[in-house]
């Protein structure tokens, strides 16, 4: 079912819960998680525009990505996509697109498309997934070097998980072939992240953020490797610390930022922190990074 009327500014996307493993069976699809900037891209004519998640326009930072879009021969429609620079092993890298938005360079951006919510004045976010795609997969290029149609998979989603954390890939996301497109966060799209789990040593705390500051030792240095809020354990974990307080820190590499945090104090070396994160950045800092407990 689809209906006729204007396309409006923003759409706000739909957002998958976070599951711990992916849903079977033949209602699911799969597609890869990546690791980017999703975009909501609206085009009318010669005219696009690009949004980010929280509807704040970012067009001037993709011009020569605009240009390309312009290549579907549309009359207007609306895009959900993931902007997305890959490196040499094909995955896509956000300190990467990170680094050429900073220097004004979209060049290497590339962007997989994965839902069409508008397409020539007709709204099609009432129509089942899976008709969605097959609608978008016809407009996308079959071989363009930024263009790419996000595709997926139906079987085996364990199977489709594992090879994707294998490959060090965000993870998957799966959603109800059948469904119409929904905005906000609800059941019919969900994520499934590859994580990783690993003991840092504390090196410090703020009282004001309730972070905890990571350190690693390598080659009998002691790096700075992020910081992870500790929410509800904060309070107990911050009466251990303070009983080993420093009056600097013994960190290698700590960015300005963070030593500019208020309420900030050094500890001793000696209380390890088990993390879960996503990865490394470029700059060998933790990827989101997540709690799990403080071990002594």
């Amino acid at each position: 079912m689809t209906t006729k009327k204007k396309i409006p500014e923003f759409i706000q996307p739909q957002i998958p819960v976070g599951v711990e493993k992916p849903p079977a069976g033949k209602t699911w699809l799969h597609e890869i998680k990546f690791d980017g900037m999703r975009l909501q891209i609206h085009v009318e004519g010669k005219y696009v525009r690009a949004f980010d998640m929280k509807g704040i326009e970012r067009s001037n930072e993709f011009p020569t990505l605009i240009e390309n879009i312009l290549e579907i021969k549309v009359k207007n429609a609306i895009y959900d996509t993931e902007a997305v620079i890959l490196d040499r092993q094909g995955k896509s890298q956000y300190s990467h697109l990170e680094k050429a938005l900073r220097f004004k360079d979209d060049t290497q951006i590339k962007v997989f498309f994965f839902d069409l919510l508008y397409l020539n004045n007709a709204d099609l976010r009432l129509l089942p997934l899976i008709e969605r795609k097959d609608i978008l997969k016809e407009l996308i290029p079959d071989i363009h070097p930024r263009l790419r149609f996000s595709g997926h998979v139906t079987k085996d989603p364990e199977n489709f998980f594992n090879i994707n954390c294998q490959q060090q890939l965000e993870g998957i996301v799966s959603k109800m072939s059948s469904a119409p497109y929904m905005s906000g966060k609800n059941k019919n799209w969900c994520q499934t992240k590859c994580t990783k789990k690993e003991e840092f040593i504390i090196a410090g705390y703020s009282s004001e953020t309730n972070e905890l500051i990571l350190g690693k030792f390598e080659r009998e240095k002691f790096y700075f490797v992020g910081r992870v809020l500790a929410d509800d354990k904060f309070i107990r974990i911050k009466k251990q610390l303070a009983k080993i307080p420093l009056d600097s820190s013994v960190l290698e590499k700590v960015p300005e930022r963070t030593l500019k945090t208020k309420g900030i104090h050094w500890v001793k070396p000696e209380i390890k922190a088990e993390v879960n994160f996503s990865n490394w950045t470029d700059e060998k800092l933790l990827r989101n990074p997540v709690l799990v407990e403080v071990v002594n």
